[in-house]
């Protein structure tokens, strides 16, 4: 996160200072391994988030690399993001001038939902990704994507995803997954829920319905 992760940087850096002067008599020791700090803060890619999963699988993957995220709830009410830029709010489409003003080298977005924006940012030089997560290997390719634009390694992400599956019930277990009353919805074998209760082996009642239709 650049505002925390900026001040924690700092702290960092006036540490390896005071403690450089206090060990030694020379003025100029330690100040290579402050000139490295702030050229490794420097090189961090900056990236704007417009959706909680991507804000949420930048800051796990690299903190210091997420300047803005998108107005949800999920993620005003976890501390991890309580010094971010807000770059959306409801539903209404992100700020391109607050966005810009952060000066990202990536903005991260959903397809069918960020189009527009990622054209005008395109068009302002600005590089931008959409999305599309509808599926559990789809998950595990975006993380990654991010790892990689981040140049990080994502095996503790990727390995927390393969712990998770290995929880799967090995019984014969079926769910029906309701999203929304008016009208009444549940996703299809083809969505991302419908996606997780297989690999978690769960029978998706509304699957077996999309089947019998075919």
């Amino acid at each position: 996160m650049t505002g925390l992760g900026l001040r924690v940087g700092a702290i960092a850096l006036l540490f390896t200072v005071t403690s450089a002067c206090t060990a030694t008599d020379d003025p100029t020791a330690g100040l290579s391994t402050v000139l490295e700090q702030e050229d490794a803060i420097a090189s961090v890619p900056r990236v704007v988030a417009l959706t909680s999963l991507t804000a949420d699988l930048t800051e796990q993957l690299q903190p210091q690399s997420l300047v803005g995220i998108p107005g949800s709830s999920l993620l005003m009410e976890d501390p991890r993001f309580a010094d971010l830029e807000t770059v959306s709010s409801g539903r209404m489409a992100p700020n391109l001038e607050t966005i810009v003003s952060l000066s990202p080298d990536l903005v991260v977005g959903a397809e069918g939902f960020h189009e527009q924006t990622a054209e005008r940012l395109e068009e302002l030089g600005i590089r931008t990704l959409l999305t599309n997560v509808n599926s559990w290997r789809s998950l595990r390719q975006l993380t990654e994507d991010l790892a990689t634009v981040l140049d990080v390694d994502a095996t503790p992400i990727l390995q927390r995803y393969d712990a998770c599956l290995a929880q799967a019930t090995e019984t014969d277990s079926t769910a029906l997954v309701l999203v929304s009353r008016q009208p009444i919805l549940s996703p299809n074998q083809e969505s991302w829920a419908g996606d997780v209760l297989a690999a978690f082996n769960i029978r998706n009642l509304a699957a077996a319905l999309q089947e019998d239709d075919s």
